[in-house]
């Protein structure tokens, strides 16, 4: 009879300085093992963690099984999963939240074994929208003051945590909220940070984005064209946003090691 042992598995989120905001928030660490198609559901297990830890599972040594781990935040209500699918509920959506960030990995014939640990990285499904403007103390001076944006633009809803693959692509609205905050500095140039979403995107994909800034009742609508998204990417739309719509830059950064692509904006 095969053995049972006790086969240690550690799981990593990347380095942390790559995120916006401070503070990690996908601290809810969820795992399924299946054997082919097959769901041992005895075996599911979560726990918390801040970006490390170990987990044990009682596997048959030698045998091969496929292991879903994802991590999301405890403070969330968007997100489901279900049959290694995670679905986006598109009617709750709010801008400017980090509790949206979260994490996966999907471990294909995973060989089960006791004489080692092996370490598995998850990755952002994402790609993350940052809108960050310069104008900040010229618009105050005139008398606006920015406490929320909202953005728009479409996207997916449903991921296949097995194969990567998106899908149900729609319109989505990210509500008005509080404005996301603090500074990016992009080739020497500071700006202030007005939205910072996550958004379900194909490896690469091109679509529009809508902003509204909310100044005392008041919106200001801008929208961007042609805006470029890599998943596991940073999107930055920079430039004097608030008193002109010339001038932008859109920029990709990586999310870790690959190089930065910048792009003028139309």
């Amino acid at each position: 009879m095969a053995s049972e042992p006790t086969v240690s598995i550690a799981i990593k989120t990347p380095d942390l300085q790559t995120r916006y905001g401070e503070g990690y928030e996908a601290t809810e660490l969820h795992w399924e093992v299946y054997v082919g198609n097959e769901h041992l559901a005895g075996l599911d297990g979560s726990k918390s963690f801040t970006g490390e830890t170990t987990i044990d599972l009682r596997l048959v040594e030698g045998k091969s099984y496929n292991l879903l781990f994802w991590a999301v935040s405890p403070d969330q209500d968007i997100y489901s999963v279900a049959n290694r699918k995670l679905t986006i509920d598109a009617s709750k959506l709010k801008a400017n939240q980090e509790v949206y960030d979260a994490f996966y990995a999907y471990e294909k014939d995973f060989v089960a074994s006791s004489k080692d640990v092996r370490t598995i990285e998850l990755r952002r499904p994402f790609a993350q929208l940052n809108i960050a403007t310069a104008d900040i103390v010229p618009t105050a001076s005139a008398g606006v003051s920015v406490t929320e944006t909202g953005v728009e633009f479409d996207a997916y809803t449903v991921l296949n945590l097995v194969d990567g693959k998106v899908s149900q692509k729609t319109t989505l609205s990210y509500s008005s909220d509080d404005r996301a905050t603090g500074q990016v500095t992009i080739d020497g140039e500071t700006y202030e940070m007005l939205s910072m979403n996550y958004l379900l995107v194909n490896e690469k994909e091109v679509t529009s984005v809508k902003m509204t800034a909310v100044n005392e009742g008041e919106t200001i609508n801008r929208e961007y064209s042609l805006v470029p998204f890599q998943r596991n990417h940073r999107t930055y739309i920079v430039g004097n946003l608030l008193t002109t719509s010339v001038g932008i830059n859109i920029i990709i950064l990586p999310g870790f090691d690959d190089p930065a692509h910048i792009k003028d904006g139309e």
